[in-house]
């Protein structure tokens, strides 16, 4: 589409690096950025990946503030979420793209960089952005990975998406006086996330402290006014009953995967969506409803001993005050 559209003008080179050694775990990225004298010249990258055999878009790892930036003016169906990164950089997922290699990043968010003196545009540590399809995982990777799968305009979606931030990407560093040359992991200061893919709302993690501290402080200085004047507020109680019930949302359901796995049949799930929604989407309600009930209980259970034993209470206060 850029060869062929007189409006689609590259203001830098791009290099297209088509490869089938991601699944050998990554040798052929690993073999451009030590072998192939272009990748001199490289300063930023876009990798395209899929975790599944079609779906939208999304960017869900990047430690380049151009190309992110790029890809939220320019991308005509933006979908992303800074979650996935914080996900990778936690290690728990058990899986890698060749983004890790341009990057020289890996899972767990550790980053092992080349020595001091290194050529490091030789052996990645680059500043890029990771884009994936997600849908049909089940068929990812088996016979039933076929094209056909593919809902009619997916492909011209992520088409779309990717020449998008190419172009606007160029742009901005063609613009620019260093050629648009970022240290890696100086990006990745925004948190970001998709509307609906509507569109995307990204700000500052300094933002992102101000406007997530704001309700704390307030909702303390709430607390501390109500308790001034007399009102209880049961505010700790409350917190720690949430906190359970998104713990008890988690967990729940991965122990009850790990109880069918042992007992029943290990992946059961497997090629059989259905089945992991009938495992996991009760037992996550029920985890999150039952610190809920506990609280409720223990509260009823509390006012019916205060009202049976009042009486008594009453009598022995007054008797021990008046000396009987």
């Amino acid at each position: 589409a850029i060869v062929s559209s007189d409006s689609a003008r590259l203001e830098t080179s791009a290099i297209f690096l088509l490869n089938g050694g991601e699944e050998t775990y990554m040798n052929a990225a690993h073999g451009f950025l030590t072998q192939h004298p272009w990748a001199e010249d490289v300063t930023q990258f876009v990798n395209i990946e899929s975790t599944g055999s079609y779906g939208p878009d999304v960017v869900f790892r990047s430690n380049s503030d151009l190309l992110l930036n790029a890809y939220l003016k320019a991308a005509k169906s933006p979908r992303a979420n800074v979650v996935f990164q914080d996900i990778f950089d936690l290690g728990i997922m058990p899986a890698e793209t060749d983004y890790a290699v341009f990057a020289h990043e890996s899972a767990g968010g550790a980053k092992s960089r080349p020595s001091v003196g290194a050529d490091t545009a030789r052996y990645g540590d680059l500043p890029g952005i990771d884009i994936a399809t997600m849908f049909d995982s089940r068929s990812y990777h088996t016979a039933l990975d076929e094209s056909k799968r593919m809902p009619d305009g997916c492909a011209q979606n992520f088409g779309d998406n990717v020449m998008a931030i190419v172009l606007k990407a160029s742009q901005m560093m063609g613009a620019s006086d260093d050629g648009g040359k970022e240290e890696a992991g100086a990006g990745g200061s925004l948190v970001y996330f998709d509307v609906l893919g509507v569109f995307v709302i990204a700000y500052p993690f300094w933002v992102a402290r101000i406007v997530h501290c704001v309700p704390l402080a307030l909702t303390t200085a709430l607390v501390a006014a109500m308790k001034i004047g007399g009102v209880e507020v049961p505010v700790l109680e409350g917190a720690t009953t949430f906190l359970l019930s998104c713990v008890g949302s988690m967990l729940s359901p991965v122990a009850f995967f790990g109880l069918t796995g042992l007992l029943v049949q290990p992946m059961a799930w497997y090629g059989r969506p259905y089945i992991a929604a009938m495992i996991l989407v009760p037992t996550s309600i029920a985890g999150s409803f039952m610190p809920y009930v506990f609280t409720w209980t223990r509260q009823k259970a509390l006012q019916a001993v205060a009202s049976a034993d009042a009486p008594a209470l009453q009598n022995l206060l007054v008797g021990d005050s008046l000396g009987s």
